[in-house]
């Protein structure tokens, strides 16, 4: 979830994240891509089509029932493969 800035309260779900890099190595992560969802009782979560690209300091965690990880436990594989395609 968004908790600060001109998109708090929105539900988001991690597409893909970068980390910055200094010689070669991997330091901070300063950067995650989401997608925007609509949160539904009993169904899987909608997809907005709206794309954030926010750092870790904009987001916290929600919880997320049992029962909602099973309905959402595929949303996101179409757009978290075409993000490792496009690398």
């Amino acid at each position: 979830m968004v908790v600060e800035g001109e998109h708090c309260g929105k539900y988001v779900r991690r597409i893909h994240h970068r980390y910055y890099e200094e010689n070669g190595n991997k330091q901070a992560l300063i950067m995650i891509m989401l997608a925007v969802v609509k949160r539904v009782d009993g169904a899987p979560d909608i997809l907005t089509g709206e794309r954030l690209e926010l750092g870790p300091d904009s987001l916290c965690l929600a919880s997320e029932t049992n029962e909602d990880k099973k309905l959402n436990a595929n949303l996101m594989n179409s757009l978290r493969e075409n993000a490792r395609k496009r690398r």
